[in-house]
């Protein structure tokens, strides 16, 4: 190549690069004359050919992105190399804050050469173009100077599905087997790959330091950030004395503004805070600040305690509705508002705004006294200082005019504080209520009027319409005489009314709104959450297309064959429906037999959705899709059993998919997973445990991944084919899983429902034990099953209200159970309190236009999944309103 570049970058260049406010950086590739494809988040120029190798990263912080796009794209043309940018101001603003999760911070251009001497010289060349910018470290990469990173990965990879149906990266390892592309955080030479940066840069295997400035020795993360950790640690002072202390980590250029600020300079502000406000509130102390490797460490006290939020969910641990809590449990939280309240009143009076007023900014120490804390965003209105206002703030708690960074004014903290007041009330997250029709919907949640007008006012979009926090303080005082007086009163179960009509229109609408913004959905294909990582205490915005039937392409036609089915009409998602299909033709169905077996993720769950398109008429049945069924339920698990990824979800979809198989074929089938599963039983009657300290093993009583889940399948197999050898097997093992019921009522008793719903482990042990003993009383009449089913029912509360809305372990799924027990035990206590969840739904149902979504978990954006999305809160809602139509998803 001749193309030489200019090193010598002007200072109105790198001026440019400061001020340009190109929001769609489409613009600058256009302006270069370069043709372009969208891939995810990225625009991609060129051709991608080899399937792996080097690929470059270069990371510059956002206010400098267009101006240096304007310099390294004709660069990087004038070598013919393909590479990606990211598409707009937004998508940086995710890559380069951590939203999309560690391993894409700081990924604003890939550049991907065709071999290794071109690497080098582009490495060479990029590494003194960057020199004048910057750009926060990539966490998975080597760094080789400048703002140029890199890391050894897919190019233009195989894709493989794994068992959640989620296509992932796969590249050759040096003896020529397919691996996954695996993130290393920190970066890891590859074994077998040679580093061919020998002139540049030494591969380096980052050290894990033991203390920090020689005094402090981290011994836990309290909290993970791609900005920066929150550590605690022990303080080892010059007298020899330890003590607990919490570390605030600041990354250098992370969260980098257009003022040239980044989060260091947020902890210096932070500091400067503690020492005006350490005599006007409580806070931390602060006890040191310093600088290492480049990052900024914020040192204060540790303060042994829980944040408001977490007390709250310890004091309504089962999820009651906070009319259904003792007396005694409402006026301690009121007590805490009430001091949330005169914190906040201390600051305004001081001339400050606090501009991030959450549940978690707060924390109850072991005296019960309330400690402030997060100050980074706070406002001093006498010193007009920070300027700019930092931004950013919590999404649900933060006002309108702080999203647009406006001039804070004591407004803000009125917004944040009736945001506080609604989640604490409530136990749910703001975001799931629209301004819309706010009032009448808080109103169901709290039961009294004027606490429900105070906060819709407080959360009023106009700053001059909210209260004041005198009036606030005035209207929470007077509830919390009221309570102690016993004066309030509130509405009774049997008052619930549902509307029919009310109701199918929401159905209509929640269908449409599967298909409309703000579900995530894109060229009329919808989009999963791609990953659950955590950060700054919220999930990340990452979400990708795979073919699941939990999450993903395959459960939402699933879905939609059901609905219609039921008789619903699902006209306005016939297009993403059929492009559903094509989707899912191209990237597994071509793919066969290659493609991950199971029920939830994998082959089993498509051969489903394909029989549930035939019944409804959606597919044609013919011998195409017969045989498109046939061929992957062909495909066998051989590494599980349950029901989410093993044999008994190949066998659950078999005994539905069974109409569209050759009798022998599909009998030899099930015949085959019984007999494995008959086989793999253990002596203790069980088939899957799960290890429990060091020496002890405890059977997995879940549905999903547990033996209640296997229980069910043999059940259902014994009756279809009328094999009592299978069904006395099963109702053997039956008989073993009523033991598990007191154990799980004593641990629900004692750590509540929200901490069992909550482990990973035991999420679906509750409602795993109710599904087989329903079944199990189905099928003998056994009045033992039907009691021990009700009692695990009751461990829910009648008036149960929770931010999970979904089919996973979410009010969707305890719905369903409701009415499977409804329709098979004939009690009405079950179809009372299911008419509560359909309450609970209508009432968090949000309406945009025609159509309505539910905004779950705290994910502001919902997404059309089955079991973790507003497809099955939908299913639940047409089953509630026509029961006959449809039975339990997944099962029917």
């Amino acid at each position: 190549m001749t193309y030489e570049p200019n090193y010598s970058i002007t200072n109105k260049e790198i001026s440019q690069s400061t001020t340009e406010t190109i929001e769609n950086y489409s613009e600058i590739l256009e302006g270069f004359g370069l043709k372009y494809n969208r891939v995810g988040h990225y625009l991609l120029v060129g051709k991608i050919s080899l399937t792996q190798g080097w690929i470059l990263h270069i990371s510059i912080v956002r206010w400098q992105i267009s101006g240096f796009l304007k310099i390294v794209v004709p660069f990087l043309d004038s070598y013919k190399v393909p590479f990606k940018i990211v598409q707009d101001k937004e998508t940086a603003r995710s890559v380069l804050d951590g939203n999309l999760g560690h391993s894409q911070v700081g990924k604003v251009i890939s550049i991907y050469p065709e071999n290794p001497e071109l690497t080098v010289l582009l490495a060479k060349q990029l590494i003194e173009l960057t020199r004048p910018f910057k750009g926060p470290k990539i966490l998975t990469d080597a760094h080789l100077g400048g703002n140029v990173y890199t890391r050894y990965g897919s190019f233009n990879p195989t894709l493989i599905s794994n068992s959640e149906g989620k296509l992932e990266n796969h590249i050759y390892d040096y003896t020529g087997q397919l691996i996954k592309d695996i993130y290393f955080i920190p970066f890891e030479m590859r074994r077998g790959i040679d580093w061919p940066f020998s002139e540049i840069a030494i591969v380096e295997t980052p050290l894990h330091k033991k203390t920090l400035k020689n005094i402090y020795r981290p011994i836990s993360t309290l909290k993970s950030d791609p900005r920066g950790d929150v550590i605690k640690a022990l303080y080892l002072n010059k007298y020899f004395w330890i003590s607990w202390c919490v570390i605030k980590q600041g990354k250098k250029n992370m969260w980098s503004d257009e003022a040239d600020r980044d989060i260091p300079d947020r902890l210096l502000w932070q500091r400067q805070l503690h020492e005006k406000l350490s005599s006007v509130v409580r806070l931390p102390k602060i006890l040191d600040l310093f600088v290492e490797d480049d990052n900024t460490y914020l040192v204060m006290e540790y303060i042994k305690g829980h944040s408001l939020n977490d007390r709250m969910l310890a004091i309504n641990k089962n999820c009651n509705h906070w009319t259904q809590l003792p007396s005694k449990d409402q006026l301690k939280i009121l007590h805490y508002i009430k001091n949330v309240i005169e914190i906040i009143t201390r600051l305004h009076r001081n001339g400050y705004v606090h501009r991030d007023i959450t549940p978690v900014n707060f924390l109850v120490d072991s005296k019960d006294r309330l400690c402030l804390i997060d100050n980074e965003l706070t406002y001093s209105i006498y010193l007009q200082k920070p300027t700019p206002p930092f931004e950013a703030g919590t999404y649900g708690f933060m006002s309108p005019e702080q999203l647009q960074v406006k001039i804070p004014t004591l407004k803000e903290d009125i917004y944040g504080l009736g945001a506080t007041i609604l989640s604490i009330l409530t136990g749910l997250s703001p975001i799931v209520f629209s301004h819309a029709n706010m009032y009448e919907n808080l109103y169901f949640f709290i039961q009294n009027k004027a606490i429900t007008e105070v906060i819709v006012a407080s959360l009023h979009l106009d700053p001059s319409a909210r209260p004041t926090l005198e009036k606030v303080h005035a209207i929470i005082d007077n509830y919390f005489k009221g309570i102690s007086k016993g004066t309030n009163k509130h509405f009774r179960v049997d008052e619930i009314k549902i509307d029919p009509s009310l109701l199918e229109d929401v159905i209509h609408g929640g269908i449409r709104g599967l298909v409309n913004s703000p579900t995530v959905i894109s060229d009329n294909l919808w989009y999963s959450k791609s990953s659950k990582e955590l950060v700054s205490g919220r999930q990340t915005t990452e979400y990708s297309k795979t073919g699941g039937l939990s999450e993903g392409v395959s459960g939402v036609l699933y879905f939609l064959s059901i609905a219609r089915l039921a008789g619903f009409n699902i006209e306005p998602c016939l297009k993403s429906y059929y492009k559903g299909w094509r989707y899912l033709n191209k990237k597994y169905l071509e793919l066969l037999p290659d493609i991950a077996p199971g029920l939830y993720g994998g082959a089993a769950g498509i051969a489903l959705a394909i029989a549930s398109g035939i019944k409804s008429n959606l597919l044609e049945e013919n011998s195409e899709n017969v045989s498109l069924i046939q061929k992957l339920l062909e495909i066998t698990p051989t590494n599980s059993l349950d029901i989410a990824t093993g044999i008994a979800g190949h066998g659950t979809a078999t005994l539905q998919c069974i109409t569209f198989l050759e009798e022998k074929k599909s009998d030899a089938l099930l015949k085959k997973d019984i007999n494995i599963i008959i086989e793999a039983q253990q002596k203790n009657g069980y088939w899957i445990e799960f290890q429990v300290g060091r020496h002890k093993r405890a059977p997995a009583i879940g549905f999903t991944q547990g033996n209640s889940g296997i229980i069910w399948l043999l059940l259902a197999y014994s009756i279809k084919y009328s094999d009592n050898d299978v069904k006395t097997i099963a109702l053997n093992s039956l008989n073993l899983l009523l033991e598990q019921v007191n154990p799980l009522k004593k641990a629900i008793k004692i750590k509540g429902l929200r901490n069992i719903t909550s482990d990973i482990g035991t999420w679906d042990s509750l409602p795993g034990l109710i599904l087989s003993f329903i079944k199990g009383y189905e099928i003998t009449q056994n009045s033992l099953y039907k009691h021990a089913a009700e009692d695990l029912l009751y461990c829910y509360p009648a008036r149960i209200v929770n931010d999970n809305f979904t089919q996973h372990a979410g009010l969707s799924s305890i719905g369903e159970l409701y009415l499977e027990a409804d329709k098979v035990f004939k009690n009405s206590e079950w179809q009372h309190r299911a008419d509560w969840i359909v309450q609970v739904l209508l009432h968090t149902s949000i309406h945009e236009q025609d159509c309505y979504y539910w905004l779950s978990n705290n994910i502001l954006f919902p997404t059309a999944d089955l079991l973790m999305g507003n497809s099955g809160i939908i299913h639940f809602l047409i089953r509630y309103l026509v029961p006959n139509k449809i039975g339990y998803p997944v099962l029917q």
